[in-house]
C-alpha cells in the first residue's frame, strides 16, 4: 500500500516554491517598474562629454593668438638690437681708426725728439723693436694668406653634428703654427693677434680680441713667404687642417703674399707687469 506524504510537508514545499524570492525583493521590483526611467538623456552625456574639449580648443586658440600677437614685438627687438650693435660696431671702427692716426703722430713726434743724439737713436731702434713685438704699430711685408672656411657635405649642405665648422680652436692651432714657422706679425680677418689676443668662441660666433669675426677667415702673417709657408704647411698646424681637409671638407688655401698690411693691435693695457731690474 502506498504511503501519502504527510499533509503540512505538502504545503511547506508548495509555499517555498511558490515564493522563491523574498517579499522585499518583489516589493522593491515593484516599486521599480512603476517609478520612470531615471537614465540621462543623450544629449546631456554628450555635453558632459565636449565640455572639457571645447575648454581645451579655447585654451589652445587664446595661447596660438597671443603667440601671434608676439612674433611682431619679437621682430621688432630683434631688428632694434641688430641696429644697436651695427651702430656701436661702426662707432668702434672709427674710434679704433682715430687712434692709429694719434698712435701714428705720438710716433713720428717720438721719433723726431729721440734722433736728436745716438742715445736717442739707440732708444728709438730699441722702442721700434718692442713696438713690433707687442704689435702696438702697423706693420707691411711680404708673407703668407691662409684662408679657411667651414666645409660643406656631399649634397652641399652643412653636416648636422657641426663636424664642417671651424672652431676657435682651430683658428688657435692655425696661429700658432705659423708662429712656429717664422711669423713677425699676425692678423685675422684684419684683426691683429698677440700675446694677449683672445681667440674664443661666443655662442656659434668667433671673436677675435672680443670682436666677431665673419667667414671666411683670412689670416695673414708677415714673413719670409718661403720660409714661413714651406715651414706652416709642414709643420702641426698645416697638418691638423689638412686632416681637417680630408675628413671633413672644411676650406684651406694656403698662398704667398708679395705685400702685405697688418694694422696696429687694438689696445694694450699692462696692469701687473713691471720692468724688472733698476729704473
Amino acid at each position: 500500500m502506498a504511503v501519502l506524504p504527510a499533509r503540512g510537508a505538502v504545503t511547506l514545499l508548495e509555499s517555498i516554491s511558490a515564493d522563491a524570492l523574498d517579499p522585499a525583493y518583489t516589493e522593491a521590483a515593484g516599486h521599480r517598474s512603476e517609478r520612470p526611467s531615471q537614465r540621462r538623456p543623450a544629449a546631456l552625456r554628450t555635453a558632459e562629454i565636449m565640455l572639457p574639449i571645447i575648454v581645451l580648443g579655447l585654451l589652445l586658440a587664446t595661447a596660438l593668438a597671443q603667440t601671434r600677437r608676439s612674433v611682431p614685438d619679437l621682430a621688432k627687438e630683434r631688428r632694434a638690437l641688430a641696429l644697436r650693435i651695427e651702430e656701436r660696431t661702426t662707432r668702434t671702427d672709427a674710434l679704433l681708426k682715430e687712434v692709429e692716426l694719434l698712435r701714428s703722430q705720438v710716433a713720428a713726434a717720438q721719433s723726431s725728439g729721440l734722433s736728436i743724439s745716438d742715445a736717442g737713436r739707440e732708444k728709438a731702434r730699441e722702442l721700434s723693436r718692442l713696438e713690433l713685438a707687442a704689435g702696438a704699430v702697423p706693420v707691411t711685408g711680404p708673407g703668407l694668406r691662409v684662408v679657411v672656411d667651414d666645409g660643406t657635405t656631399s649634397a652641399g649642405d652643412q653636416a648636422q653634428d657641426g663636424s664642417e665648422r671651424v672652431l676657435d680652436t682651430d683658428l688657435q692651432r692655425l696661429v700658432n703654427g705659423l708662429w712656429a714657422a717664422g711669423a713677425e706679425a699676425v692678423s685675422i680677418n684684419g684683426q691683429r693677434v698677440t700675446g694677449t689676443t683672445a681667440i674664443r668662441s661666443a655662442g656659434s660666433a668667433i671673436t677675435v680680441g672680443f670682436r666677431p669675426v665673419g667667414r671666411p677667415y683670412a689670416v695673414e702673417a708677415v714673413g719670409d713667404p718661403d720660409e714661413i709657408e714651406a715651414k706652416f704647411v709642414d709643420g702641426p698646424g698645416g697638418r691638423w687642417f689638412r686632416t681637417l681637409q680630408d675628413n671633413y671638407g672644411i676650406v684651406f688655401r694656403v698662398s704667398g703674399e708679395r705685400s702685405l698690411r697688418i694694422p696696429a693691435a687694438g689696445g694694450l693695457d699692462v696692469r701687473y707687469a713691471r720692468v724688472d731690474g733698476p729704473q
